[in-house]
């Protein structure tokens, strides 16, 4: 899961594409505190979803290592990292 977006219109716009070609609009160095556990994927989304859209989604490129996170959850990647 990893909590529900803030911006409910960017919720029910943003696609995989967006994410993998850094379009998402969230700042890309989320920081989580770092954890071996089997709910560090989980934290992290939890992370994006509280964070603040920085762009308009799907207007300009900026580099998000966060926006892989979400597609990982999505194929069920699970365990330590």
């Amino acid at each position: 899961s990893g909590g529900e977006l803030q911006d409910a219109d960017v919720a029910q716009s943003v696609t995989i594409g967006h994410l993998l070609n850094h379009t998402g609009g969230w700042r890309g160095d989320l920081l989580t505190p770092p954890s071996w556990n089997d709910d560090t994927l989980e934290r992290a989304l939890q992370g994006v979803a509280e964070a603040p859209q920085e762009l308009p989604l799907g207007e300009l490129a900026s580099y998000s290592n966060s926006g892989f996170w979400r597609p990982a959850s999505a194929v069920g990647i699970k365990g330590s990292w």
